[in-house]
């Protein structure tokens, strides 16, 4: 076996290129905006001619301040107000480079309603944060409910990615106001294709975090035990039925958008590197769902492998423990001096 420390610079970029890919899914399957709907909302270089208030008396360093723990709606209402606040607001070093790197994730959290939740800098900080919240893996999606980064696996599996409706039967699970979910990030879906399949949604569903709505029911019961005694008490088993099951995966979708990570120390965005050797290894696993087969522990963790991303180190360390991706560099070395 070749160990990817004796790769040198050339054959390192060929190893890169020759056994790595971009996941087209990646860039479909979550909530997205036009660029022109983009530059409509938010790159506009319109501007009002109209003064600042009382911020104009503030010196510039209380400006930043002020721009850094306001939520991303009021920073980019701010930054329309005149051509003084537009410098200050293209000057936050937050809002300076996810205007760079991060304005199509922008465009989606002013569209679902999630900007008026978070501020510039919490957005800067989960761009700027490459590891899944939820696994520690390289993750290629912000879950707008809680602006927080995750991975494609996590985001498909784990319940803390299952987003909640807002509707009567989860007021009724939780035993909460309809005036309760006023000050809650509530996510309007947008029209568009999710998941794996790419399934078609129209926009009609208002979402919750799970976990934001249970930690403020909490509140309002006076503690957990009051809130569990609530639910087996007072819920009827098929109220509990239905907000206990699962939707489906393009709801979880619906809630997320990509997210590409910048590294501040090196200064370049990138998004992350899929492996081709698991991806030839899951088609077994493909093949046994199309015909309706279980699928074999082996066959499951395949499937895992190929929805994995990598940077370009965490790639070489991957290829050390990937029988695949050395079956294909194998074969391809064969190929190229076949080939002279």
């Amino acid at each position: 076996m070749i160990q990817s420390s004796t790769f040198n610079g050339a054959t390192r970029e060929f190893v890169l290129k020759t056994l790595t890919y971009r996941n087209g899914i990646f860039a479909a399957c979550a909530a997205t905006v036009t660029p022109c709907s983009n530059r409509t909302l938010i790159l506009s270089e319109e501007q009002a001619d109209a003064s600042l208030g009382h911020l104009e008396r503030l010196p510039t360093e209380l400006l930043q301040l002020v721009i850094g723990v306001a939520t991303l709606q009021s920073t980019l209402a701010l930054r329309m107000v005149n051509k003084r606040a537009r410098i200050f607001v293209n000057s936050s070093i937050p809002f300076k480079y996810v205007r760079l790197h991060a304005m199509p994730a922008v465009g989606v959290l002013v569209l679902t309603g999630m900007a008026s939740h978070f501020t510039v800098q919490e957005l800067f900080e989960a761009l700027c944060s490459p590891a899944c919240s939820a696994c520690g893996q390289l993750g290629e999606f912000l879950w707008m409910l809680e602006c927080k980064r995750c991975c494609y696996n996590c985001l498909r599996t784990l319940r803390e990615f299952m987003p909640v409706h807002v509707n009567k039967i989860t007021r009724a699970y939780y035993g909460v106001p309809q005036e309760f979910f006023d000050s809650l990030p509530v996510l309007a879906t947008l029209r568009g294709t999710y998941g794996r399949n790419l399934t078609r949604m129209k926009p009609k569903s208002r979402f919750l975090s799970p976990s934001v709505i249970r930690k403020a029911a909490v509140q309002v019961h006076g503690g957990a035990d009051a809130l569990e005694t609530h639910i087996q008490t007072r819920v009827s088993s098929k109220v509990r039925a239905v907000l206990e099951c699962e939707l489906s995966e393009a709801a979880r979708f619906m809630a997320s958008v990509r997210l590409p990570v910048y590294d501040p120390v090196a200064q370049v965005r990138y998004y992350g590197l899929s492996c081709k050797g698991c991806q030839h290894a899951a088609r077994g696993a493909e093949n046994a769902l199309a015909q309706q087969q279980a699928l074999t522990p082996e066959q499951e963790l395949h499937l895992l492998e190929r929805d994995r991303t990598y940077t370009e180190e965490g790639y070489l360390e991957h290829y050390e423990r990937c029988f695949a991706s050395q079956t294909l560099w194998r074969e391809s070395c064969s190929n190229n001096l076949r080939n002279g």
